[in-house]
């Protein structure tokens, strides 16, 4: 084919409304269609294949189909010493620890310990205790 011949066909290929394109479409999608269904066939057949040779490979002998045999009878039951339980000891309350505080003369001496080691707080109580006071007022 020389320039001139395939100038020729790219014009008629212009010129053509596309009628005959879209019959070649449709034919090529028929064939890939029916490519298609026969794959999915051959596959459908292959795995009913698969299946039937699982199937038939399982053993149907009487003695695999019979329910397991039972468990041997229960054990008989075995004598156990009974230990009767001893009762319990009645608890003591612990004995709390005396505490015996000495009778003091004079003021008490309290000496409170702060964070700051160079300061130590002394504070002195009297012996006698604080007593307790009223205010009558109104309200």
């Amino acid at each position: 084919m020389n320039d001139e011949d395939l100038d020729r066909a790219l014009a008629a290929l212009k010129a053509d409304d596309g009628a005959h394109l879209g019959s070649v479409s449709r034919r090529v999608m028929a064939q890939i269609e029916r490519k298609r269904r026969a794959a999915a066939l051959w596959i459908a057949l292959a795995a009913a294949a698969a299946t039937l040779a699982i199937v038939l490979s399982i053993p149907r002998d009487a003695a695999s189909l019979a329910l397991p045999a039972p468990l041997s009878p229960k054990p008989p039951i075995m004598a156990l010493n009974v230990v009767k339980p001893i009762a319990p000891m009645a608890r003591r309350a612990a004995a709390r620890p005396r505490v015996r505080i000495a009778a003091q003369t004079g003021p008490i001496e309290v000496r409170m310990q702060t964070d700051d080691p160079n300061v130590l707080i002394i504070w002195l109580v009297d012996g006698e205790a604080p007593q307790e006071t009223t205010k009558k007022g109104t309200l």
